[in-house]
């Protein structure tokens, strides 16, 4: 099916522009196009990283701060608040690294970091994109809890209270020998 397409520029006039119309030759009607939305999967790992050992891809999680609650609280964003996302393995791991998708969306401060810890020990800080992004913490250690939390920079240090969004969560690893 065709349909004319009508041009029309207004300005304003103590511009010195004037409003013009124009008719265009006739266009074909054209379906819009789906968004393309990456899967949610592992993303290619080097085999010295190691087997998937760990993933949860059903949750979505907002950790960190006080806003976390009143965030998740509507319904159309089904994701559960939380002080820290915690992962208790059933034996000690060597843990290579852990990938996620997460945004810095939520509260007033767009300053987030992520920071990980196998049995207590912090192993990597990355920062949280406020539109999102995939993230991937490298680890290194052995152990059998992981912790991801949230924290922001203040003065040089990681202080805890900001939110962020975390969902899709791999961790890549193998048994301790």
């Amino acid at each position: 099916m065709m349909k004319k397409l009508a041009v029309t520029i207004c300005a304003i006039s103590m511009m010195g522009f004037t409003a013009i119309a124009e008719e265009a030759s006739p266009l074909p009607e054209v379906a819009p196009k789906p968004l393309k939305v990456a899967a949610a999967s592992a993303m290619a790992v080097p085999a010295a990283e190691g087997a998937v050992i760990f993933q949860d891809q059903a949750g979505r999680y907002c950790i960190g701060g006080v806003h976390c609650p009143a965030y998740c609280a509507t319904s159309d964003r089904q994701c559960a608040a939380k002080f820290s996302y915690v992962i208790k393995l059933d034996k000690p791991t060597r843990i290579s690294a852990i990938q996620l998708n997460a945004h810095d969306n939520i509260g007033k401060s767009r300053r987030s970091e992520l920071v990980v810890k196998v049995n207590g020990r912090r192993v990597d800080t990355k920062p949280v994109f406020r539109l999102g992004s995939s993230i991937s913490l490298k680890t290194e250690a052995t152990g059998q809890l992981i912790t991801i939390e949230s924290a922001h920079q203040h003065h040089g240090f990681l202080r805890g209270g900001e939110e962020a969004m975390i969902w899709d969560i791999f961790v890549f690893g193998k048994e301790a020998r």
